[in-house]
């Protein structure tokens, strides 16, 4: 199983808030980017934290499957093992 096909609208990412450090962030979108050269889907992954309801996002399959960006306000990488 791929790491795109776990990460899906309504789970949960163990990822800490970067405005009051909540340590889960629910995913609310799953957005078609295109097609990296290794046939593998781009996806921007859009966050919530359902406490304060900041939002952040990263990108997966960044480049080639399996692969995450860093958040956009965090700096930091999400670990997908972390999707529950």
């Amino acid at each position: 199983m791929s790491l795109a096909d776990k990460v899906s609208e309504g789970k949960i990412l163990l990822f800490k808030c970067s405005q009051c450090n909540h340590p889960a962030m629910l995913i609310l979108k799953k957005k078609e980017l295109g097609t990296n050269p290794d046939d593998s889907v781009k996806y921007e992954i859009t966050m919530q934290c359902p406490r304060c309801r900041n939002k952040d996002e990263f990108t997966l399959n960044d480049g080639k499957v399996d692969v995450a960006s860093k958040s956009e306000k965090t700096d930091k990488v999400p670990n997908l093992d972390r999707v529950l």
